[in-house]
């Protein structure tokens, strides 16, 4: 393991920060689902209320 690391520092620190790509691309990946859902069940959600609050209020 340390051979292996001492020998390919240069190629272990690209992968290190290829990992680290990904994980910042992840990052906002996610954000950016969780933040388009939010919003879908806001809409969702206010159309439900629209929907039932005035049912409710008539009856």
């Amino acid at each position: 393991m340390l051979i292996t690391g001492y020998k390919g520092k240069g190629k272990e620190k690209g992968y290190l920060q290829f990992l680290l790509n990904i994980n910042r691309n992840w990052n906002e990946f996610v954000g950016l689902v969780l933040s388009t859902t939010a919003n879908r069940t806001n809409k969702m959600r206010k159309g439900l209320l629209e929907h039932f609050i005035p049912t409710v209020l008539h009856e």
